[in-house]
């Protein structure tokens, strides 16, 4: 076992390949942390602590004896809605809080100390997730918009009658008929109104019809 060598990283980097015996000496040297991980033969990583002390022949050696590690050093077990995860790094821990994959109802468990558990909030700071954003008020209100009538601003306006052109006609040729009239009495009395109501009858409604068409135009 002594010539066995195994892979060794830190962090998820790898640091190179050792024997026991070189594995033992750096971590002697602490050149290699107890939380540092040592590959094994048979697949999967282990603690390099856990491994030295797995080790008969390691402790023989003139090794000193590694210092107690810290809790946060060794990882935790994550027990969080019933499921249990793990061995994790704190920074892992860190990690998995900050996207809110954790909250402060999960717990942990040192693998160094096996049995105590803490709440999560003793060891890593857990924020509460912030408050959802208030629906602005004005949404209320940007709906409820009242319909002006297009005709609100001429209902207050007098329009103006519409008049038949048959009306203005037939007004036309009486007014004419009778300024015709006029005009005969004053130029020959009462032969000149004889022959201004003669005329008129022929050139009041002609008259009338053009002078009438032209006011209509206008009125319109």
């Amino acid at each position: 076992m002594t010539n066995q060598t195994y892979a060794v990283k830190r962090a998820g980097n790898q640091l190179g390949v050792f024997s026991s015996k070189e594995i033992s000496a750096l971590f002697a040297k602490g050149k290699l942390l107890a939380n540092d991980e040592v590959g094994l033969s048979a697949g999967g990583w282990q603690f390099v602590d856990v491994f030295l002390s797995s080790i008969p022949a390691a402790s023989a050696g003139p090794v000193a004896p590694a210092p107690v590690s810290s809790p946060r050093q060794s990882g935790y077990y994550v027990s969080f809605k019933g499921q249990r995860h793990g061995p994790l790094e704190l920074s892992k821990i860190k990690a998995m809080v900050e996207a809110n994959l954790l909250d402060s109802s999960a717990t942990l468990e040192s693998v160094a100390m096996p049995g105590q558990v803490v709440s999560i909030d003793s060891v890593v700071p857990v924020l509460p997730p912030p408050l959802p954003a208030a629906a602005p008020v004005v949404a209320q209100y940007s709906t409820i918009v009242s319909p002006v009538p297009l005709l609100a601003t001429s209902a207050g306006k007098p329009t103006k009658p519409k008049v038949s052109y048959l009306s203005l006609w037939w007004k036309v040729t009486l007014w004419i008929y009778a300024i015709m009239a006029i005009l005969g009495f004053l130029s020959n009395n009462l032969a000149g109104l004889a022959v201004a109501l003669g005329a008129g009858l022929l050139l009041a409604p002609v008259k009338g019809a053009f002078w009438a068409w032209i006011i209509w135009l206008i009125r319109k």
